[in-house]
């Protein structure tokens, strides 16, 4: 079997600060008590996590200023490979405040740079030169100012000329504009699926209902992240839901993006659709109750994914 070259495509990246409290209260003056900061964006978030589990990628984003500049050399000291696409403006950073025991945060996000025309077609070369046929990309996260709705789409469009494959993790108008597109996976969570849809996804049921609708609109496999109720993946007329182990949660940050890595981890290698959604689960999980932006070895991924429940939903 080919392993497949796996790409991220991370347009709004930006600098985690996340800062420890004892309690997170409103109107108060709160003293942190640890601070650090990672490297972030969906799409670095996915490279981060594969490299945790030993997989090499190429990580292609937008970087300027000295925020880009930070956030590029954190990323090769990670051993992950950046191709960067310059911009004039300075690369965003994004503030997290969360208690110690991970029961609550505080996020907020700044809008990012604004980027040009000419940024925007040195992307899409540089994604040109890049691509080749098998590759898998991963298109993730919110858009910079500037940018159209429309970049995944024809990223996406761009990606299946080249005979590769397109994993979609967005929102919003981005995400309706690229499932028209077609890419091969797309990971929304409940909300986002949601309001592409039109209907209210609260359980499992629910969410099995919206990936046959999606997988019947032309995407191959999809999949909805419900929390703490895990994730719901559908292929081909077949559903699963896939439940995690009640664990204590340190921050949730990432741990989407993370379960985009475990599903990645697993399709590189054709397991079956159940363990695709197990070892995303179990990636998402052991993120999850590691502090910061930060993601579990490949070991630490395989022990939860040993106490990850697996079950078919009838469709």
């Amino acid at each position: 079997m080919n392993t497949p070259r796996i790409f991220t495509f991370t347009p709004n990246p930006n600098l985690d600060h996340t800062l420890t409290v004892a309690d997170v209260r409103l109107d108060e003056v709160l003293r942190a008590s640890a601070a650090r900061i990672d490297p972030g964006g969906k799409g670095f978030n996915v490279a981060r996590a594969l490299a945790n589990m030993g997989v090499a990628s190429r990580a292609v984003a937008f970087l300027g200023g000295a925020a880009g500049a930070r956030l590029g050399a954190m990323m090769a000291a990670a051993a992950i490979d950046v191709r960067a696409v310059p911009i004039a403006n300075e690369t965003r950073s994004c503030y997290v405040v969360t208690d110690a025991e991970g029961t609550h945060h505080l996020k907020v996000n700044e809008p990012g740079p604004l980027v040009s025309a000419s940024e925007v077609g040195a992307l899409l070369s540089v994604i040109a030169e890049e691509v080749q046929a098998g590759d898998l990309w991963v298109l993730a996260g919110s858009l910079p100012q500037g940018v159209g709705t429309h970049l995944y789409a024809e990223v996406i469009e761009l990606l299946h000329a080249r005979g590769a494959l397109a994993v979609l993790d967005a929102s919003g108008e981005a995400l309706r504009l690229g499932l028209r597109a077609r890419p091969f996976l797309i990971k929304p969570n409940a909300l986002e699926a949601g309001e592409v849809l039109s209907v209210t996804i609260d359980t499992p049921q629910s969410a099995a209902r919206a990936t046959v609708q999606l997988c019947g609109a032309g995407v191959e496999m999809a999949a909805i992240s419900l929390g703490a109720d895990g994730l719901v993946l559908a292929r081909e007329g077949a559903c699963v839901h896939a439940i995690p182990p009640a664990v204590q949660a340190r921050n949730t940050v990432g741990a989407g993006d993370a379960t985009v890595a475990g599903m990645l981890w697993a399709l590189a290698r054709a397991l079956p659709l159940a363990e695709i959604a197990r070892w995303g689960v179990a990636c998402g999980t052991a993120a999850a109750m590691r502090p910061g932006t930060d993601f579990g070895s490949l070991e630490a991924v395989a022990q939860v994914a040993e106490q990850v429940q697996t079950r078919l939903i009838p469709i």
